[in-house]
Formats: C-alpha cells, sequence, structure tokens
C-alpha cells in the first residue's frame, strides 16, 4: 500500500511534466493555428479592432481613477499632465488570446474543458492586459524616463509569461485538481530573476544587435546594386526584447540537461536573429520602396517573433522533457513495484 501511494503521489506533483501532452503533434497545431488566426488578424484593417481597443483604454482609465488618477479619455487615448498614449491593436490582448485559444484548441482535452476554459482564460487575459496599460500609463506620467523600460518590460517580456501562466494555470485545473500551486509560482518567479539580469544588459546592446542584422540586410540588397543607408535614431527596439523573452524562459525551466538546453538556446536565438534581418528587410522595402503589402509582412514577422518563435521553442523543450521521463516510469513500471527513484521534472 505504501508502494501504491508513492507512484500515485509522484503521479500528481504539479512539477512533473511525465503527463502533460506537449508531444510534437500538438505543437505543430498549436502553431498553425496561431499563423492562421495572427495572419488574419494582421490583414484585417486596424478599425476593425477599434471596439477593442477603445474598450481596453476606458477600463484602463477607470482602473486609473480608482487609485486617484483621472486621465482623459478620447477614443482609444489616455492623456494625463501633458503625456499621452493610445492604445492599439498590439497593445490589446488579441494577440495573446490567439495564443491561448490555439492552445487550447490543440491540447488533447475534451470538448467540455475548452469551452468552459477559454472564455475564463481570455477573461483573465484582458483583465491582466488593462492592469498593464494603466500601471504602465502611471508610470509614464510620474516619470516619463522611465516609461519605454517599463513598456518594454511589461509589454514585450512578461505579457508572455502571462500568457503561459494561463495555459499552465487551465491544465492544472483540470489535468491535475490536486498540484501544488506553488510550483507554478515558483517558475514564474524564476523567469522573473532569468529574464531582469539579460533584460537590463539588453539595453545597451540591442542597437548594436539591430545594426548587426542591418550589415546583412545592406549586403543582401548590395547584390541587387543598393546602396542603403538607414539611420538608428531610436535607443530601444522593441522587436529586440524576444531575445530576453526566450532566453528567460529556457533558463527559468528546471530538469532539463544543460546540453539539451544549451542547443535549444543556440537554435532559438539563431532562429530570433534571422526573423530579426527579414523583418528589416521588411522595413526597408517600405521605406525605401513603398511597398505597403511588406508592412504587413514585417507585422507578422515581428509578431510571430515576439509570441509565436519563443514560446513554440518552450513548448518544443517541455516536449522534450516529457518524452525523456515517460521511459523511465515505463521501464520501472515493467521491472517493478518499488518506489520510483529520482525527483519529479519541475518547470
Amino acid at each position: 500500500m505504501k508502494r501504491k501511494r508513492a507512484v500515485k503521489a509522484e503521479t500528481a506533483d504539479l512539477g512533473h511534466c511525465s503527463n502533460l501532452k506537449f508531444s510534437a503533434g500538438f505543437v505543430i497545431k498549436f502553431l498553425a493555428c496561431s499563423i492562421v488566426l495572427y495572419a488574419l488578424a494582421i490583414w484585417l484593417p486596424e478599425s476593425a479592432f477599434d471596439a477593442l481597443n477603445e474598450n481596453t483604454a476606458r477600463m484602463a482609465a477607470y482602473c486609473l481613477n480608482l487609485v486617484g488618477m483621472h486621465p482623459v479619455l478620447s477614443g482609444r487615448s489616455l492623456s494625463q499632465n501633458g503625456f499621452a498614449v493610445s492604445v492599439i491593436t498590439e497593445c490589446s490582448a488579441l494577440y495573446m488570446g490567439i495564443l491561448f485559444f490555439s492552445f487550447v484548441v490543440s491540447y488533447p482535452a475534451t470538448l467540455r474543458r475548452k469551452f468552459i476554459g477559454f472564455p475564463l482564460g481570455v477573461a483573465v487575459l484582458q483583465v491582466g492586459n488593462i492592469l498593464r496599460i494603466a500601471a504602465v500609463f502611471a508610470i509614464g506620467v510620474q516619470s516619463r524616463g522611465s516609461f519605454e523600460l517599463v513598456h518594454v518590460y511589461l509589454g514585450q517580456v512578461l505579457m508572455v509569461l502571462f500568457v503561459l501562466a494561463v495555459c499552465l494555470a487551465w491544465l492544472r485545473i483540470w489535468e491535475e485538481p490536486l498540484t501544488r500551486e506553488h510550483d507554478i509560482l515558483s517558475f514564474l518567479i524564476r523567469f522573473l530573476a532569468f529574464s531582469s539580469i539579460p533584460f537590463l544588459l539588453w539595453l545597451p546592446l540591442n542597437k548594436e544587435y539591430v545594426k548587426l542584422s542591418d550589415q546583412a540586410v545592406t549586403g543582401l540588397f548590395s547584390l541587387l546594386n543598393y546602396r542603403l543607408w538607414m539611420p538608428y535614431q531610436h535607443a530601444i527596439y522593441y522587436q529586440t526584447f524576444n531575445v530576453v523573452t526566450f532566453t528567460g524562459l529556457v533558463l527559468a525551466t528546471r530538469k532539463q540537461p544543460p546540453k539539451w538546453k544549451f542547443q535549444l538556446l543556440a537554435a532559438g536565438l539563431a532562429a530570433i536573429f534571422i526573423m530579426q534581418i527579414l523583418f528589416r528587410v521588411c522595413n526597408v522595402l517600405v521605406t525605401a520602396f513603398h511597398n505597403e503589402p511588406a508592412e504587413r509582412l514585417g507585422a507578422g514577422i515581428s509578431l510571430s517573433g515576439q509570441y509565436l518563435l519563443p514560446v513554440g521553442f518552450w513548448l518544443l523543450m517541455v516536449g522534450k522533457k516529457t518524452r525523456a521521463s515517460k521511459q523511465p516510469h515505463q521501464r520501472h513500471s515493467k521491472l517493478t513495484v518499488s518506489s520510483p527513484k529520482g525527483s519529479p521534472h519541475r518547470l
């Protein structure tokens, strides 16, 4: 009896990934669904999401009123004391909702769990995004010099983590109702720790990273007898901070062989760099050649690099760990009924 309880306790441990169905098929379905929905969202005009953006701005203003701030609301814009922000579609919960929807649709769960979990998850994402916008605006009003830093970290880095947290919470509610909730929290804390230092290091390096990618871009256009001059007027290039997001996710994931983690990190960063080059090529086509379709293509590449690529590679890494963890347990079940050896894997 004691041996059976030991096996059951290990199976119920939230940190164990052997029952999470992050297979290659799941990841492919997730990416395919996300790409299709992203393409549709980018193809639609910005005006199609005016209601969403205006509601997001309105609810953010309401939250700010609760803490004693009284911003002027005009459509989807907020302003106070000469500081103003505008809520665009990329600032809404749309693209995070697409990730969550794709995750729920692709994961092998019952329709009942999906129909109940999806609206609840989207509501949580919307509330979290509204609070994020309110916090970023409040900080911008008080310290405009800190606005860019907070905006890029909360918007580019932490929102990807927020989506993953909602996805994992949905899994835990349905798959393992008796699991320890602090395991998700520990993963979030590790991500904050492993992303904050790279973020600070990346601040002075992101412009040099863009210049490095532009060397490849200028080389490509030189083959077509075009000479490019590319100014660098921004201190922060938002689309480059997926490097921080991906690095934080990989380092925060526990019980992973260092060699495999290094290989995945190298492959992911290489893919991110290639997408950065493609994004800059689209920028050149838009600004120098007035190619309008390239603008939407560039937006799609930017969003895919910001959300899909880090999450997709992370799911592959967790799936690798899942498949590796299954085999020892299968061997133990055939050889003996004694308590399993080793500690459970943790996120």
